[in-house]
């Protein structure tokens, strides 16, 4: 399943390359339609659920229905000889029907009841929306979207139990290039501000000692290397970021709405093309955004800190130097004229 996924990541990374980028519903569309019969009940219980999710919470779902699969099968092999049923792996187009029968291992000694689901060509994508539902994390894998009553590891003691994470972002590494490091994206699901660019940290920052990790939208972990704040100037005023943590692996500049709200006593106003931050007493705008690519973003007026050391040196004069270079005359000078 991990390549699966990986393989469906690339092929999302490819068309990013080329210009056609694949939004998170039409992902989830060809990461479900992908899938073989054994997970069509798991696919029905996903597009079907009152919170839908993002493709990386999805993979955590699979992921766990494949490990119980593999454990039923040893089960039923290890006292009984399985016959194995043909399924047929579904394409990226194909479409799978929603069928009253499964077949799948388990259950009624892993017996199929003779209306398997049939591939059906791909009529039209399913009518569900993605949104965040990050409510849920396991305390035993600490993957989202589900409990740990319901994890599958939670009795499997040598399953190796991962550090939570601390810090949060809603984000995904592709390989992309760095943006410039005066544009910064607002994420409404990060609990901290990134940078790719220490330079920003012109206010104080610090090694950091910690041994938590980012943890960002595919489930990944990155290392932070320095913690700090900064500010940058509008036109209306200047905007203070606390809380700004030095993360040399991602390649945008975050900026945590939450935090931001709360360092600034702003709040933020989203349109379909364009979003203001406006003052939460006079309700004056402050600070205009854009969308680019699909994403919010905006300019910052970000003053790197010098790492050029510097220091101001004076030299003793002596009085009457001094008064010929200012064109006075000095008291042996005067002297002589009188």
């Amino acid at each position: 399943m991990t390549d699966y996924y990986n393989k469906v990541r690339s092929l999302a990374s490819t068309l990013i390359a080329s210009g056609h980028p694949l939004n998170d519903v039409e992902l989830s569309i060809y990461l479900l339609a992908g899938l073989g019969t054994e997970y069509e009940s798991l696919v029905t219980s996903l597009i079907t659920r009152p919170y839908s999710l993002f493709p990386h919470q999805i993979f955590s779902y699979l992921l766990n229905h494949e490990s119980r699969l593999s454990h039923q099968t040893q089960t039923f092999l290890s006292g009984t000889t399985v016959a194995a049923n043909n399924t047929s792996k579904y394409t990226p187009h194909a479409h799978p029907s929603r069928g009253r029968g499964n077949s799948f291992l388990g259950g009624r000694q892993g017996q199929c009841n003779g209306r398997g689901i049939i591939p059906q060509p791909p009529q039209q994508p399913y009518s569900f929306f993605l949104y965040p539902d990050m409510r849920h994390v396991c305390q035993v894998c600490y993957k989202p979207s589900h409990l740990a009553s319901a994890c599958y590891y939670r009795y499997d003691h040598v399953y190796p139990t991962p550090p939570p994470p601390t810090f949060t972002a809603n984000y995904s590494t592709l390989n992309s290039a760095p943006t410039s490091s005066t544009t910064w994206f607002p994420d409404t699901n990060a609990t901290h501000h990134f940078t790719y660019d220490v330079q920003n940290l012109n206010v104080d920052s610090s090694l950091y000692q910690g041994s938590d990790q980012v943890c960002i939208g595919d489930g990944s972990g990155l290392p932070s290397q320095h913690v700090g704040s900064t500010h940058f100037n509008t036109n209306n005023g200047k905007f203070l970021l606390k809380n700004l943590l030095h993360v040399p692996c991602i390649s945008r500049n975050l900026l945590s709405v939450r935090q931001f709200f709360h360092d600034n006593n702003v709040f933020f106003e989203f349109h379909s093309s364009m979003f203001f931050v406006k003052d939460a007493r006079s309700q004056e705008t402050l600070l205009q955004g854009r969308v680019k690519d699909g994403m919010y973003v905006f300019q910052s007026a970000v003053v790197p800190r010098s790492t050029t050391a510097q220091a101001f040196l004076g030299v003793q004069t002596l009085a009457q130097l001094w008064h010929s270079q200012l064109g006075h005359p000095s008291s042996c000078t005067t002297s002589l004229i009188i």
